[in-house]
This record gives structure tokens, sequence and C-alpha cells, in this order.
């Protein structure tokens, strides 16, 4: 992927949280009452597979830290340009 797009997508995402109450900004259209790590970085991820857009095989994995030990993630391939039309 275009890094620079990576970088402008994860600032932006970081801007959209920072500060705010995620039950407010995440958990809006996720069908979900309390946002968890996992619910978040399935937010995250939904919001960079924008970002990107369609990559040929492409899988995009992305991990909350609660603590130095604890965290939560989720992992799926971004849209395949060949199934975007």
């Amino acid at each position: 992927v275009d890094l620079d797009t990576l970088e402008q997508a994860l600032h932006g995402i970081a801007d959209t949280v920072d500060g705010a109450d995620l039950d407010e900004v995440v958990a809006p259209g996720t069908g979900t009452e309390a946002v968890t790590v996992e619910v978040f970085a399935r937010w995250v991820h939904d919001r960079l597979g924008r970002a990107l857009g369609p990559v040929r095989g492409a899988t995009v994995a992305v991990r909350v830290w609660e603590s130095p030990v604890a965290f939560g993630g989720y992992v799926a391939a971004l849209p395949d340009p060949a199934s975007s039309s």
C-alpha cells in the first residue's frame, strides 16, 4: 500500500478519537453499546480499508493494546480490486 496514504489515514483516525468518548464516536453503527478493544480494532480496520481502497491480496491486522500485556484485535482482507466495481 502507499505508505503516505496509510500514514494520513492513521493520523485522521487518531485525530477523530483523540480526547473523544469512544462510545459516542465508535459505538454508533456497530451494533454495540460499549466499545471493547475488539470493536475499536474493527472500527479502525474499516476506516483503514476505506482510505486504502481495494488492494489485491492485502490483509490488514489491527491490534489495540490495553496494557503492556493485554490486547485485542481484528484481522480481515481488504476488498479485492476484481470484486470492486
